[in-house]
């Protein structure tokens, strides 16, 4: 009876203390997955320069739960973290593209959403120039700015030329819950103030022109 209570004391206090070494090691990668992440300036136009980035570890992606893993790096953490963790990440598809999630103060994954438009592509009369920007009230707005026109064999078709932008809006509550609204597009007529707007964006805040 001795030897079969020493028995059950030890597999009791040798699953303790597995359960206890398991659990800070999620806190500790968290902490060092946090690490990756600097500090944003908002507002914010959201550029993507590798270089700058981190690539995440098979640790980090425990976090983020990435269909590439190896391809998907840190970006930077939105600078109020009283409440909660909100982190932007970058995926791959025909760039890398920026991912906006966010975690309780302890790690639990809250909310995940993707950032941009995401109808930017290439082929015959299409062009497209989208960006992201985040305001200090973490509300962001994304806005791809497209030109299309039909082809035929020699090309784009002249006077079937079209111009438009989809944009995208939401907001990052305090405590890490996301709101986004509906996917909204807008014909832009050649002197409208729209296409104006539109441009004067363009060129002052990424330095590029419009379509």
């Amino acid at each position: 009876m001795r030897l079969i209570a020493r028995l059950t004391l030890f597999i009791i206090l040798f699953v303790n203390t597995s359960y206890k070494v398991a659990a800070p090691s999620v806190a500790t990668d968290f902490r060092s997955f946090l690490t990756k992440f600097k500090t944003l300036q908002l507002p914010l136009t959201i550029t993507i320069d590798l270089k700058k980035c981190v690539r995440f570890t098979k640790s980090d992606n425990q976090f983020v739960k990435s269909a590439y893993p190896n391809e998907t790096y840190s970006y930077g953490i939105l600078p109020d973290t009283t409440d909660s963790y909100k982190l932007i990440w970058l995926e791959p598809s025909e760039t890398q593209m920026p991912y906006l999630g966010t975690f309780t103060k302890s790690g639990k994954f809250i909310e995940k959403v993707f950032l941009p438009v995401g109808q930017c592509g290439s082929g015959c009369g299409f062009l497209c120039n989208e960006f992201t920007r985040i305001n200090k009230d973490l509300s962001f707005v994304s806005v791809d700015s497209i030109t299309t026109c039909k082809c035929d064999i020699n090309g784009p078709i002249e006077g079937t030329s079209e111009k438009y932008v989809l944009i995208k809006s939401g907001r990052v509550a305090k405590d890490g819950q996301i709101t986004i609204g509906e996917l909204y597009k807008k014909a832009i007529e050649k002197n409208s103030l729209t296409n104006f707007l539109v441009r004067l964006f363009h060129l002052f805040y990424l330095n590029f022109p419009f379509n």
